[in-house]
């Protein structure tokens, strides 16, 4: 699917992270990494891309780092698609999606607290804290450069160099400017004497770019619908009786006494194993959405999981840094990736009263899309592109629009919030009219007007189909 997508989107993905009007505004950055990462389904590809850049001096470290927390919050939108799939059982339904969302709130609350504080601090130092900060880490450092190690990749290429092979390369040069009209598509391959050969890939057709992305696209989603279907029906056939408690104890395992405080944190470490290994957090995550679903593992644990993943994934970025030629910049950069989730774990795990925020908003978001399945998809689009895309485009006519159009949302959330507060808890100190939102129209009160508007249409399409179906048996029996 990544492959087909950079086939779909190679140029103009190039042309966004080359884009010297973007990259002098930060808020531009960040949206282009979370829309391009949602789009590739691979904050792994976004973020060596990145490193690569900083390695080739396209980017500075501050410019890189942003792209890397859009990665941060692009990347969800794979568990998010995945929770789609328990959409056939609304209790199920409710679970899965409220475990994917939680992935999704916590990169964003990360994004939320840490990126403006980076934006000033550059404004008024020269340099974001963080970035400073790893510089001073990588300041003194003597290395000399490794190679990448990919283990899941490496088990994986060879079945999926069968079917399709892309050269990366000419997407990294794309984006450098160094190439501009080459084939993502990989047609020539060197055998051990160094000797060129036509590549034996099935889709090594002579057709357009665009052509063998969309068939690659088309093949991949296929793919995933049948395996993911598999994998639920699987899992609910293994997870019968002993099984499902044998597997519950084993993911939801509390240390006792006074060393409770650091389950959490164990997983987290578990977490971050995991995905050191697999180098993909939407593969761990994508993977336990299913057993959330099943109540195999709680919500609460799942997110501790997720959380370690988000710190895993960060040796993405350090393996892409020790394969780079000029080490220290490119690890600088890897280093900030790190910082980034350790100090977003700092913030919103370590502290009780916090994570409980992250938590019944998740569990909010799970009960509306249960009862209106129609706002999963919603919030798909509205989270990984409509809103980025406003975003950007305020970012690109000029610096001062997002801080407008933030200060609209955190005053609009903010009073609505206080006015509910109010409403159940001290009605008598709000005018009449006010203790209730019957006051507003209701597609702005309620979504009931909206699942009416969806669902009296789809009633009306099966009750036609029903009533043609009904007049068709009724002829044929006259017959």
């Amino acid at each position: 699917m990544t492959d087909g997508f950079k086939l779909l989107g190679g140029h103009t993905i190039a042309d966004a992270f080359r884009s010297n009007t973007i990259l002098k505004s930060p808020v531009a950055i960040l949206m282009i990494g979370i829309v391009v990462t949602a789009i590739l389904q691979s904050s792994s590809t976004v973020t060596s891309i990145a490193v690569v850049m900083v390695g080739a001096e396209a980017f500075t470290v501050e410019q890189a780092y942003y792209v890397i927390m859009g990665s941060n919050v692009g990347t969800a939108v794979t568990s998010t698609i995945v929770a789609l799939f328990s959409s056939g059982d609304r209790g199920r339904f409710e679970k899965a999606f409220a475990a994917a969302v939680i992935h999704d709130l916590y990169n964003w609350m990360g994004v939320v607290v840490l990126f403006p504080l980076e934006v000033i601090t550059s404004a008024l130092f020269g340099q974001g804290a963080i970035v400073s900060l790893t510089g001073l880490m990588v300041k003194n450092l003597e290395l000399g450069t490794l190679q990448d190690s990919e283990f899941f990749q490496k088990i994986i290429d060879p079945f999926t160099h069968l079917i399709f092979q892309a050269d990366d390369e000419v997407l990294t040069n794309r984006s450098l400017g160094i190439v501009t009209n080459q084939s993502v598509v990989k047609r020539i391959c060197y055998d051990s004497l160094n000797h060129t050969y036509s590549c034996p890939f099935v889709l090594n057709l002579d057709w357009p770019d665009t052509s063998i992305g969309g068939l690659l696209l088309f093949i991949s989603l296929v793919l995933l619908i049948c395996c993911l279907s598999g994998m639920v029906k699987v899992l609910n056939q293994l997870l019968g009786g002993g099984m499902q408690r044998i597997l519950q104890k084993s993911l939801n395992f509390q240390l006792r006494g006074r060393w409770s405080w650091a389950t959490g944190y164990i997983c987290i470490l578990l977490g971050a194993m995991v995905t050191l290994v697999v180098q993909s957090s939407s593969i761990v995550c994508s993977t336990m959405i299913p057993l959330v679903a099943l109540d195999v593992l709680s919500l609460e644990r799942f997110w501790v999981y997720e959380v370690g993943a988000d710190v895993g994934t960060t040796g993405t970025a350090i393996f892409a840094a020790l394969a780079t030629e000029t080490l220290k910049t490119p690890l600088q950069l890897a280093f900030c990736h790190f910082c980034f989730n350790f100090i977003s774990i700092f913030l919103f795990y370590s502290i009780p009263p916090v994570r409980r925020i992250p938590l019944a908003a998740a569990a909010f978001l799970g009960r509306t899309s249960a009862r209106y399945r129609w706002f999963a998809f919603v919030y798909i689009f509205g989270t990984f592109i409509i809103f980025p895309l406003i975003v950007f485009g305020l970012a690109y006519a000029g610096w001062i629009y997002p801080i407008i159009f933030a200060i609209l949302v955190i005053f609009l959330c903010s009073t609505i919030k206080i006015i509910s507060v109010l409403q159940k808890r001290r009605p008598h100190c709000l005018p009449r009219w006010l203790r209730t939102w019957d006051f507003l129209p209701p597609p702005l009160r309620s979504l009931d007007y909206y699942d009416h508007l969806f669902t009296c249409r789809c009633i009306r399409r099966v009750s036609d189909e029903n009533v043609n179906s009904e007049q068709d048996v009724v002829k044929m029996r006259k017959l």
